[in-house]
């Protein structure tokens, strides 16, 4: 039958069944809206000793330190310190979404710094277990203890299928005979935290519009910024290289005009060239930010830094084009012309072309002057 589940009854089926299976689950397990797929299951489709396998199910969370893993959703401690914002919690933007997905086995560096501890069971064939599970709005507690002195920076979730009472399906990273249909759930807004062996760490969730979610702590203050931002500060070579890059462009900069004097574009995600000559006293900077967000956080940045907002102009989304720059010549250009995944984004290419050819100033510096691409097979 072409149609979802959920808008069928047993009319369409011929009948009231006796038996589901279904495998409707993805790595948070009630993610793709499940809970309402079986209780409506229960309602319409399912004889009164109908049957559902999956039988059971039984959520999972461990707290482990994975700097790779870390660097994807929050800012590290070493880009805060260099921004001078090392009290703030700053977190990638989630369109809603409270965990991602991940093969978590994969990642050599990652090392599980707790106990594992069970979240919450449910029992599919049990009307009213799935009902409470969808109306209540209590957050679930657990408390993870501590295997060893050090960092947790990732909070990763699996689940358990209970098929029969002795056959039992599982998507725990740890295990050799795990499931790979299904990948594990890497919770977000969860700050990292350095604890001590034995040491236990409370934690709350919430089981709301069908997926699972950690309760932020209550002074956790976190700030949002696009995965493109936080990438490309959380890049210590690239950011290293842009410092070791100012003392010489200032030299170069100082042969064309007195600092004062000079004007720039930057348009990495984060314009952290730009930030640092302000910092030694350049005119203005002109950047781009992928998001209202984006721009709320450079501002703040540079007002933490004392930078004058007035010298900063910012362009935000994709709705501007090279046209926003008008007849303005600049002393400096440095563009970032490819997306997260590594691809050219052609739109940025097209722009930092034309502001080459038609907004740099004689003898101006346009930055990186060239880029290598390396395909390996």
């Amino acid at each position: 039958v072409n149609n979802m589940s959920t808008s069928m009854d047993f009319r369409d089926i011929g009948g009231k069944r006796s038996l589901l299976t279904t495998e409707l689950f993805d790595a948070g397990l009630f993610g793709e809206h499940a809970l309402e797929s079986l209780a409506h299951a229960h309602e319409q489709l399912l004889s009164n000793v109908g049957r559902i396998i999956p039988n059971k199910a039984e959520f999972f969370i461990i707290g482990a330190k994975c700097d790779h893993l870390a660097n994807k959703y929050h800012l590290n401690s070493a880009a805060k310190t260099f921004l001078n914002i090392t009290t703030q919690n700053v977190h990638v933007l989630t369109e809603n979404e409270t965990y991602d997905c991940e093969d978590v086995y994969q990642f050599s560096g990652l090392k599980y710094m707790t106990q594992p501890q069970s979240l919450l069971k449910i029992d599919f064939n049990n009307y009213n277990d799935i009902q409470e599970k969808l109306n209540n709005t209590e957050p679930y507690d657990l408390e993870l203890k501590a295997t060893e002195n050090g960092e947790i920076n990732t909070i990763i979730g699996w689940f358990n299928l209970y098929l029969t009472d002795n056959v039992t399906v599982t998507t725990d990273p740890r295990s050799d005979r795990r499931a790979n249909a299904w990948q594990q759930a890497v919770f977000y807004d969860f700050v990292p935290q350095t604890v001590t062996e034995s040491q236990t760490v409370a934690m709350d969730f919430l089981l709301e519009s069908s997926k699972l979610s950690i309760v932020p702590s209550y002074n956790s203050n976190i700030v949002r910024i696009s995965p493109e931002t936080i990438r490309f500060l959380n890049d210590s070579e690239y950011t290293k290289m842009i410092t070791r890059c100012l003392g010489m462009a200032s030299v170069y900069l100082g042969q064309m005009a007195e600092m004062s004097q000079i004007s720039i574009v930057d348009l990495c995600p984060f314009p952290l060239f730009g930030l640092l000559m302000l910092k030694r006293g350049a005119k203005s900077l002109t950047c781009c930010a992928k998001t209202d967000d984006d721009k709320k956080f450079f501002k703040n940045v540079f007002t933490a830094n004392n930078i004058d907002l007035c010298k900063v102009n910012v362009f935000v989304g994709q709705e501007w084009s090279q046209d926003a720059f008008l007849d303005e010549k600049y002393h400096v250009i440095f563009c970032n012309v490819f997306e997260v995944c590594g691809d050219v984004d052609l739109r940025m290419y097209q722009i930092a072309q034309h502001l080459k050819n038609a907004h740099l100033l004689p003898g101006g510096l346009f930055m990186p002057s060239s880029v290598s691409l390396v395909a390996q097979v």
